[in-house]
């Protein structure tokens, strides 16, 4: 599985959405080919620019294929200052969120984190380059993080579309209400999941050091003691395979884990 990154909206419009989407990149291929050929789009599938029934059928034929997002969401209303006292920057407000995102998916891999694609067009490209590397670190071996241009990428563009539904419904837009309707069932399915304010305003007040709210100590817990469940029965060369292919992983989370402050200092301090 891939995880495909975007974002929506920005402190100067009321509110900022990043969705990291999930899918395989076979899926998201099928599913942008197929919203084409039904709406004759043309250029790049964004979702400022489609109407409210496209939207609906993109986000279906998301939905049926599997696909699943997590959406953090910050609204400048509602986010405490850093700590330092100085205004939040779009810039800061994205490491956070892109942080709370991409953080939110890796007790959920079992240590086998998937490929991480960003969106390389909104900021400067030095500093989504060190972005993308300090990502890499963190997945190591495991996985490959790369920039794409979204208009050369389906699952970019899938997450701009979910993003920005999120956006819409956040800022109370003319068309949140439909919107709401329109995502109501993945909300309510857990096939989109979102993060809000409170642990966005806890990672910006930490000054440059994410704190990646999403990798709890309980989510890490509950992985690893599912892996040990999974042996209790087993042979014991199975067992001792099993356990080594569980330590492994269970070092791989806390590297990631720890790697997302890295992530944000690359972003902040490039």
């Amino acid at each position: 599985m891939t995880i495909y990154c975007d974002e929506s909206g920005g402190l100067n419009a009321g509110a900022m959405t990043f969705a990291a989407v999930m899918l395989t990149p076979e899926a998201a291929a099928q599913i942008h080919a197929r919203f084409r050929a039904v709406t004759g789009l043309r250029g790049e599938l964004k979702g400022s620019r489609i109407s409210l029934t496209e939207r609906a059928y993109l986000l279906e034929l998301f939905d049926r294929a599997g696909g699943r997002a997590w959406v953090a969401v910050a609204k400048r209303a509602q986010l405490q200052p850093p700590a330092n006292g100085q205004p939040t920057s779009d810039l800061a407000l994205y490491a956070a969120l892109l942080d709370l995102a991409i953080g939110s998916w890796l007790p959920e891999t079992g240590g086998v984190c998937s490929d991480v694609v960003i969106d390389d067009g909104r900021y400067d490209p030095v500093i989504l380059e060190n972005v993308r590397e300090a990502i890499q670190t963190g997945l190591g071996g495991w996985g490959r993080a790369s920039l794409a241009d979204s208009r050369r990428s389906d699952g970019v563009q899938i997450a701009d579309v979910v993003a920005n539904s999120l956006y819409n419904v956040e800022v109370a837009s003319p068309r949140a209400r439909r919107i709401g309707i329109i995502i109501e069932p993945m909300l309510a399915s857990r096939a989109i999941r979102t993060f809000c304010s409170d642990p966005v305003s806890a990672s910006l007040r930490s000054t440059g050091r994410i704190v990646c709210s999403a990798i709890s100590r309980s989510a890490t817990t509950g992985f690893l003691s599912r892996s040990r469940s999974m042996v209790s029965s087993e042979p014991p060369e199975i067992s001792r395979a099993r356990c080594a292919e569980s330590s492994t992983r269970s070092k791989r989370l806390g590297t990631l884990s720890t790697q997302s402050s890295t992530v944000t200092r690359a972003i902040l301090f490039p």
